[in-house]
């Protein structure tokens, strides 16, 4: 069972905690003050009420969100943004939930919002809304969702381990392999990894996916919805034993089941592992650990020394079909999506979820060292947005995926089974 809570802002003290240690944007900005509707206030009909649904699984973005929302009702006092988040279980299924009693949000995040498009529950944004991000999604030539922010992947490494073992960054995957079998001989754990969140299980799986199918099919995701390609297919096996072989090699630490994020950090500055596949928002977690930790990082490069980077574009804006058609809440809705995506607003947001800017003009904001490498090196290669959970994969696909996944890593089922069962759970998920 979800544990979703409507918040009349602003939350109670525990958020300001959370604030006022570090979880929040970076800035200076005033304290906040305690905004509450009350049911006398609700009933005056003097306020727009809108009901503003986010995913409640990272910190920073609901501080983030809490945070803009707050200040965007001290600039509209007539509009009041009702926020209601979902602390535990898949966000997609909660908001299924929502519509079926009876209350789907009025402006809500969205991570898989093909499904919805293609169900009519979205409503239309007009150009003036559209016009904010780069590449809205769009159906049929109209735009019902825009993408909040980018997210990439790659190597989080030690940079003293490399040193002290005359490593080489890898300029193929041969040589990344040849890395993890020095790093192993030495006595430490090549690569951290957390099994224990599932999306863990998706940042390996989509760069093999990328080196192993993308590179010689980019439209196998759409044959895939088309039944024309299968998970039985040589290029998808072949994905799947590279992933498997990470465990088999022993490149994976044994406990990968039972370690948290905040454990990955320590893993890595205790050095007990070198490396860690993940993305920039583990930045901070590092550096909380140990603050003069010498972090790198590098795109992994695939097996013919090309460099392919995820654009991740996990979380979109979209507003319902109901909002839309409702002048005063669709007034409303509007003027807080543009005020999110100005330029000093926006930035605030980038940097406390450590993500790449969305919108025309390139938001750019203060950040470390190797985080500003990452960015020049992230604008400068192939960036892909076509993976396994974006647009073209069946809603709650991947949450099956994964469990798929951990399956084969465990040698609980062989590759071969485990991409029939992939095949199933696609058709029983698949785009009407």
């Amino acid at each position: 069972m979800k544990i979703c809570k409507y918040l009349s802002f602003l939350l109670p003290l525990v958020f300001l905690t959370l604030y006022m240690t570090g979880c929040g944007p970076a800035g200076n900005s005033s304290p906040l003050e305690d905004i509450r509707l009350s049911d006398e206030d609700e009933g005056l009909g003097l306020n727009t009420v809108l009901t503003l649904s986010i995913s409640g699984r990272d910190l920073s973005w609901i501080s983030a969100v809490e945070k803009t929302a707050q200040d965007f009702m001290s600039l509209h006092p007539d509009i009041v943004l009702k926020i209601d988040k979902c602390t535990d279980g898949i966000y997609s299924e909660y908001l299924n939930t929502r519509e079926a009693i009876g209350e789907f949000p009025d402006l809500f995040e969205v991570q898989e919002p093909a499904t919805l498009m293609a169900s009519g529950r979205l409503g239309v944004l007009p150009e003036e809304v559209s016009k904010l991000t780069k590449d809205p999604l769009c159906m049929d030539g109209e735009c019902y969702a825009l993408p909040i922010c980018s997210n990439t992947y790659g190597i989080i490494y030690n940079k003293e381990v490399f040193d002290r073992m005359n490593l080489e960054l890898p300029q193929d995957y041969d040589d990344f392999l040849n890395a993890c079998q020095t790093i192993k001989r030495a006595g430490i754990t090549p690569i951290a990894f957390s099994g224990s969140d599932l999306w863990h299980w998706g940042y390996w799986l989509n760069y093999f996916y990328i080196t192993d199918v993308w590179n010689t099919d980019a439209e196998w995701l759409k044959k895939k919805n088309e039944n024309i390609v299968s998970f039985t297919d040589d290029a998808p096996i072949e994905m799947l034993n590279d992933y498997k072989n990470l465990f088999e090699f022993g490149y994976i630490n044994d406990n990968y089941m039972h370690i948290s994020d905040s454990q990955l950090a320590a893993a890595l500055v205790q050095g007990n592992a070198a490396m860690l596949y993940s993305g920039p928002f583990m930045f901070p977690l590092i550096q909380k650990a140990d603050e003069d930790f010498p972090l790198g990082w590098f795109f992994l490069p695939d097996k013919e020394g090309q460099t392919n980077t995820i654009n991740a574009r996990e979380s979109f804006w979209s507003v319902s079909l109901e909002c839309r058609n409702d002048s005063a809440k669709s007034v409303a809705a509007y003027s807080f999506l543009k005020y999110f995506y100005q330029d000093d607003i926006y930035r605030n947001v980038l940097q406390a979820t450590n993500t790449i800017s969305t919108t025309k003009r390139t938001v750019l904001y203060p950040s470390i060292e190797v985080q500003q490498l990452l960015r020049k090196d992230y604008l400068y290669s192939n960036n892909i947005s076509n993976y396994i959970g974006a647009f073209d994969t069946p809603q709650n696909f991947t949450y099956g995926l994964y469990e798929v996944m951990k399956d084969i890593a465990a040698n609980n089922i062989p590759v071969e089974e485990g991409a029939s069962l992939l095949d199933q759970k696609w058709a029983q998920c698949r785009i009407k």
